[in-house]
């Protein structure tokens, strides 16, 4: 039963993971940037 529960949350989470990840590296990385400049 937690394999099968586990599987299908833990896609999603990963695919949220990853969205969020991408923004937040976008934007630290013209703040970076910046900051080195």
């Amino acid at each position: 039963e937690s394999a099968p529960l586990a599987a299908p949350p833990k896609q999603p989470l990963k695919l949220s993971s990853m969205q969020d990840t991408a923004p937040s590296i976008s934007a630290a990385s013209p703040s970076v940037g910046l900051n080195i400049q």
